[in-house]
């Protein structure tokens, strides 16, 4: 809904300020002019211009995006020490001797990993602005649109990994790798040790709710702060270090608004980012964070009085420039809102435990469809005995015969011992399933909706057929003058305007467009001499 109602009033936008086209006739970049030696004639004007040779461009792309993608690592990196980090915290607080770090360790452990991992966000953040900036330098672009678009296009790629692979691992990864308690190739295996990085029993949704309240209102409280006060600060130190006599009538007017904040290039591009982030935290993982649009709402209430005070008394007097829509960000919305769907499919049907209560309601409850017995039945039998010397406590004294961990597997007496049970199955069907039922019934909506709501308004396609029609109009009558004009310069009898229209105004006038009735060139060869 918010994409079809956005076409809309870009659509009234682009109709209001004559912006339809214009893409097509921009101008070339003066850096593109300055950097380019080589020209080429341009199909459309028959005039030369400069031209990057496709191999140039080719060479220019996969070097940067080669750095692209070796930033991209980076990003991951970080987010595996956060995860290490983790391990770390969890581990050295379930070996102490105080038993409220014992009870608290999951809870401490995702706290303080959510903040570093915001810290983590913000400081690479700065780096990635200059970073991109060079890249897209390297690029070339033709346009100012085109510049704009792939510098969009890196820095959203970059803030997506930084934002959200976070997110993404604790939903999605986080303890998958268990296999069960004296599991020897879980054991052996490097990979598969991140076990010791799991869940809290009740399952992986708290986390990733506590992670993302986090790092969403950490984020908005940060830039909103940041947003008020650099400006505020620059100003201040301008006219400290400018002007002494700022209080005297020497302070001129041109003056004070030159010490004021610079509007740059990149001043609105922050608010759009800002934006579109926002618009992920919102739809990605909404069912996990259910009040994230209530969040969204407020940060975004609070934001429009501080960017009009910022604009208004802190920043000068930006350039205005012509655009024809806002470029690669539709398309970039677009993109969150389809991945949205199938995130939020995954989140309800293997992060949280929506789809195995479905299951053992309807196929496994003793008691009707009922959740008695829920937890027990998710329950699956270790025996203790088979944990080695290096497992578990040093004094294992008291200890029971079994214990039970969160699976559905066979019990250590079965044929297959620790196996995959039937209901396994069953869950492991029944969540695939979901996924595939969501997706189709929310792309139908979609298409329905899309169908439903026309991109342009009708008021705005009448208004615009009616200016076609004038134009058409408006030529013909200037062409009818044209010749009536040239022939009493020549001093040749005019025929009468009845002759014109049935002669020469049929082949241009807008209510008849018939090419049987356009007159001849020798026709209006022969009117002209």
């Amino acid at each position: 809904m918010f994409l079809e109602l956005w076409k809309r009033k870009q659509a009234v936008i682009q109709w209001q300020w004559d912006l339809e086209g214009y893409e097509e006739e921009e101008e070339l970049r003066p850096e593109y002019e300055e950097k380019v030696t080589t020209t080429r004639l341009n199909p459309v004007t028959n005039k030369p211009e400069p031209y990057l040779p496709l191999w140039n461009q080719i060479t220019r792309l996969v070097a940067a995006n080669s750095v692209v993608i070796l930033m991209l690592c980076i990003v991951i990196a970080a987010m595996f020490s956060v995860i290490l980090y983790r391990m770390a915290v969890v581990i050295a607080m379930h070996q102490t001797e105080s038993d409220l770090f014992r009870r608290n360790a999951k809870m401490v452990t995702s706290l303080t990993a959510a903040c570093l991992n915001l810290m983590v966000i913000i400081i690479l953040n700065y780096f990635y602005e200059k970073l991109v900036m060079w890249l897209t330098n390297l690029e070339v672009p033709r346009t100012e649109t085109e510049f704009e678009d792939s510098f969009t296009l890196k820095m959203f790629l970059f803030q997506f990994i930084n934002y959200y692979s976070s997110l993404i691992y604790i939903a999605f990864f986080k303890g998958r790798f268990f296999y069960h308690p004296g599991d020897l190739e879980a054991r052996t295996n490097t990979l598969l040790k991140l076990r010791y990085d799991m869940c809290d029993p009740a399952g992986c949704l708290f986390e990733l709710f506590v992670q993302l309240a986090i790092i969403m209102v950490g984020k908005q409280i940060f830039n909103n702060a940041l947003e008020i006060l650099y400006p505020i600060m620059l100003v201040w130190w301008h006219k400290r270090i400018g002007h002494d006599n700022q209080n005297s009538e020497a302070y001129t007017r041109w003056e004070q608004d030159y010490d004021l904040s610079a509007y740059t290039r990149l001043s609105l591009f922050n608010e759009y980012l800002e934006m579109v982030i926002q618009y992920g935290f919102v739809t990605i993982f909404v069912a996990a964070f259910p009040l994230a649009p209530l969040f969204a709402l407020l940060n975004n209430i609070v934001e429009i009085r501080l960017d009009a005070y910022k604009y208004l008394t802190q920043c000068r007097r930006p350039r205005a420039e012509r655009v024809q829509d806002i470029g690669i960000w539709f398309g970039i919305l677009k993109g969150i809102t389809y991945f949205s769907v199938f995130t939020n499919a995954l989140v309800i049907s293997y992060t949280s435990d929506f789809i195995p209560r479905l299951v053992y309601m309807y196929g496994y409850s003793p008691e009707g469809t009922t959740l008695k017995g829920y937890i027990e039945n998710s329950l699956a039998l270790f025996n203790t005995s088979e944990y080695t010397e290096d497992m578990g406590p040093d004094n294992r004294t008291g200890w029971p015969a079994t214990c039970r961990y969160r699976a559905y597997r066979n019990n250590p007496d079965d044929k297959n011992p620790y196996g995959f049970t039937i209901q396994f199955w069953h869950v492991f069907t029944a969540r695939l399933a979901f996924i595939l039922i969501f997706e189709h019934v929310v792309f139908m909506l979609t298409g329905a909706v899309a169908m439903a709501i026309p991109d342009v308004p009708v008021e705005v396609k009448n208004q615009m057929i009616r200016e076609k029609k004038v134009e058409k109009e408006t030529l013909f009558e200037k062409e009818k003058s044209r010749i009536r004009n040239e022939r009493r310069v020549h001093q040749i009898s005019i025929p009468s305007d009845e002759h014109l229209n049935v002669d020469l105004g049929e082949g241009l006038s807008p209510h008849n467009s018939s090419r049987a009735n356009t007159p001849s060139p020798s026709f209006l060869r022969n009117h002209r001499s």
